[in-house]
């Protein structure tokens, strides 16, 4: 957290951040499976063929239609298994004391600021989602998200008032 004042103005800021975590997407896993997600475009003309190696010992050459492909992946965890680090600017506020240009007599101070939440996300490695998005709190469900909603971001205006 930073904050910095200047001649009356303020600025406050909140990066967070999230380092060593590993998730699964099951969104990503659905999306593919289903041909949604970029991950399914190859070999949707043509088909995919899959690496390896035929009984002779000669490499695969034979194409599966791109369809049987994807929609076969169930069982398969680790294409979906992803870094969960990132940083975020999570809050972002800027102010100014309006208490310098009103009449002490009235007002002791007034302050008033606008600002911002889930501002920002800096770095992320799982495309398409939000890292921090998880579909329970619950310590045994860590690390594994489900058809989340995106993380909601909000905007406002604060007065602070003293009499």
């Amino acid at each position: 957290m930073n904050t910095f004042t200047y001649k009356g103005f303020r600025v406050f800021t909140q990066v967070d951040f999230k380092a060593g975590y590993v998730l699964y997407s099951n969104s990503n896993f659905n999306a593919t499976r289903e041909g949604l997600h970029k991950q399914s475009l190859p070999g949707r003309e043509g088909g995919v063929v899959m690496e390896g190696y035929n009984v002779d010992g000669t490499p695969n050459t034979t194409a599966v239609p791109a369809e049987a492909y994807y929609s076969s992946l169930r069982g398969l965890g680790e294409p979906f298994i992803y870094k969960g680090d990132f940083v975020r600017l999570r809050t972002l506020s800027v102010g100014y004391d309006l208490g310098r240009i009103v009449k002490k007599d009235v007002f002791k101070g007034i302050y008033v600021s606008l600002f911002a939440n889930n501002v920002l996300m800096i770095k992320k490695y799982l495309d398409n989602l939000d890292p921090e998005a998880t579909f329970a709190t619950d310590d045994n469900f860590q690390g594994l998200e489900v058809n989340t909603l995106p993380t909601v971001r909000s905007f406002g205006i604060n007065l602070n008032v003293k009499l």
